[in-house]
């Protein structure tokens, strides 16, 4: 990996850190956000309340994290398993969420 590349990554991760701080100092966590979208929509809390889902909303994050911070390759397998769960389960719900607003 060259010195420019270390650096990107440096300073992408110092971002993710001070974005993650500030929101655990505003209780704006993405789980948290979940559970007040449950208030209006409790079809929401599915997922965070089913651990399956749960282990899908955890990888999404992951993958966010890693696409962006880390040089890392997902296998053909596993993003047909998550592409599954964004279009069959999260996708219904934000949208249905979406149209109750």
């Amino acid at each position: 990996m060259s010195f420019e590349e270390i650096e990107l990554l440096r300073k992408r991760a110092e971002t993710f850190l001070r974005n993650a701080l500030y929101l655990i100092n505003e209780n704006g966590a993405e789980r948290q956000l979940i559970r007040e979208l449950g208030g209006e929509n409790p079809k929401m809390l599915v997922l965070i309340n089913e651990v399956r889902n749960l282990h899908y909303i955890a990888r999404i994050e992951e993958a966010y994290i890693s696409s962006r911070y880390l040089p890392f390759k997902y296998t053909v397998e596993e993003v047909k398993d998550i592409s599954r769960f964004v279009l069959e389960v999260f996708k219904p719900l934000v949208d249905f969420g979406i149209s109750l607003a």
